[in-house]
Formats: C-alpha cells, structure tokens, sequence
C-alpha cells in the first residue's frame, strides 16, 4: 500500500480497526502519542546514534500480528518509513505510514506538512497500556 500523508485520513483509518505503532523513543512517546498506539522503537540503545534495533520486528511481533492493518509513524516520517519497509519485508500485509508524523515534517523545499498535533487530532500522554501479546494468525 501507499504512505498515508494526511493525519485525518489516518483517524479514519484507526476508527476502521487499523492499529496505530508509533516508532518512536519511550521518551517521545510519553510526551504525546496517537491514543491507544502501541510504541515499539525502531532504535536500539543508542536512539539518538541512528542505530536501527536488529530485534524491532521481532518485538513488533509480541504485540501485532502479521495479518492486522497498521499503521506506522513516527515524529516526522524518517523513522517510520524505514519501519514501514522493515515491516513489509518480514510479510506483514497491511501496513501504512503517516508520513507527516506526530509533529510534522518538510519536503524538499521546506513546506511544512502538518503532523498529527498540528492537525488538533486527540492525543494521549504518559507510557503505553499494555496491550494483550498477537496472537499468530
């Protein structure tokens, strides 16, 4: 499937049963996510050297089956759009990205593309519920 670019076409989605997997660090996460997004970053220990964690998709695997409709984003659309190849190639089927991201990004000629704050959708705050382990389909 394509990225998603528009955070209100991404609420659709999430009212249609799409789960929402923020890619970000805990310390992102805590300060303001999509509600009910599962968090599970893409970087290892090291967040801020870039690292990709060679365990993401298996740990993206505790939480999400292969066959449920994601989608993935980040803060503004780096992280989640190597998260959204890393999930497409380890066979899940319905994975899309908010391109923008939770606070926005910018193109190549610096045009702001308004995240997910920007755009006044609902937020939460605080560390993840913990949601019930996939269960294999």
């Amino acid at each position: 499937m394509t990225p998603v670019h528009s955070p209100e076409a991404v609420w659709a989605l999430l009212k249609d049963g799409y789960v929402y997997l923020d890619v970000r660090s805990d310390m992102e996460f805590v300060d303001g996510h999509v509600p009910g997004a599962v968090n599970v970053s893409l970087l290892g220990e090291d967040k801020f050297g870039g690292k990709v964690d060679e365990h993401f998709v298996e740990k993206v695997c505790a939480y999400l089956s292969k066959a449920e409709r994601i989608v993935v984003g980040c803060q503004s659309g780096v992280r989640s759009k190597l998260a959204l190849e890393l999930l497409l190639a380890a066979g899940f089927a319905e994975v899309v990205e908010m391109a923008a991201g939770y606070s926005g990004s910018r193109d190549a000629f610096g045009r702001l593309s308004p995240g997910w704050v920007k755009c006044g959708l609902p937020t939460e705050m605080g560390a993840q519920r913990l949601r019930a382990p996939a269960t294999r389909a």
